[in-house]
């Protein structure tokens, strides 16, 4: 009797997350005197799952094999890309004897992380008195694996002010819009209208290493004064 063995793997599959189904073919190189069962294991059902558990090749579909898909999970997570094993065995207790022997197989599943790190603001410009105040929110574009720090400074904390100075966006809230308020600074002086910036920058040491790149956002902010000139003065009136 020929020897048993399997064909028709290949070594890596290459899967984008956000990508259709794609499949693979299970055959037998020699034709059994009864059914072989193959079971069929994700190494991470998080990241790639198959169609089935396992397949029955009979003594009729042996050489023509079953196709079973393979599906990567689209998850929302900035995590990079992942090679997932795909292992292969034979059912012993439910197969021919003769296939028994035959090693367990696997391959590998190369996910391809669809999601790209990001902020976004609601706001690019604002207009604040400087006895007044106002708001804008900051929105991640994907959920990162671990915390992201957004450090917010203003270019002239003598016209506005913002608070919270920083923004710690978890990968439980990383849905959530994050509200950060800018208010005036109130002077005495009739100094007219000021231009004043926000700086909006990723905190590397305390961030998620996939945002760290992401480059800085800036927002305007016209602060009006409130302070309006004239003079007064005191008197007083003798009989």
């Amino acid at each position: 009797r020929d020897q048993p063995r399997s064909r028709g793997l290949g070594d890596v599959y290459k899967r984008q997350e956000s990508g259709s189904p794609d499949s693979f073919t299970i055959r037998l190189t020699t034709q059994p005197l009864s059914n072989v069962v193959v079971d069929i294991e994700s190494a991470d059902t998080s990241e790639a799952t198959v169609g089935t558990d396992s397949v029955i090749l009979t003594p009729q579909n042996w050489n023509t094999g079953v196709d079973v898909n393979v599906i990567a999970f689209d998850d929302v997570f900035v995590d990079g890309s992942h090679s997932v094993p795909i292992l292969l065995s034979i059912n012993d207790a439910e197969s021919d004897d003769a296939y028994d022997v035959v090693p367990d197989q696997s391959f590998l599943i190369e996910t391809e992380d669809d999601d790209e790190p990001g902020f976004i603001l609601n706001q690019s410009s604002l207009s604040v008195s400087e006895t007044g105040t106002t708001e804008f929110t900051i929105l991640l574009t994907s959920a990162p694996l671990s915390d992201v720090v957004i450090n917010i400074s203003s270019s002239d904390i003598g016209e506005a002010v913002v608070s919270p100075s920083q923004v710690t966006i978890t990968p439980d809230n990383w849905g959530d819009f994050h509200t950060v308020t800018v208010s005036g600074a109130a002077d005495e002086i009739v100094d007219g209208t000021k231009a004043v910036v926000l700086r909006l920058t990723v905190d590397d040491e305390s961030s998620n290493d996939e945002f760290d790149p992401l480059a800085d956002q800036l927002i305007d902010v016209v602060v009006s004064d409130a302070d309006i000139p004239g003079f007064s003065f005191d008197h007083t009136f003798r009989n």
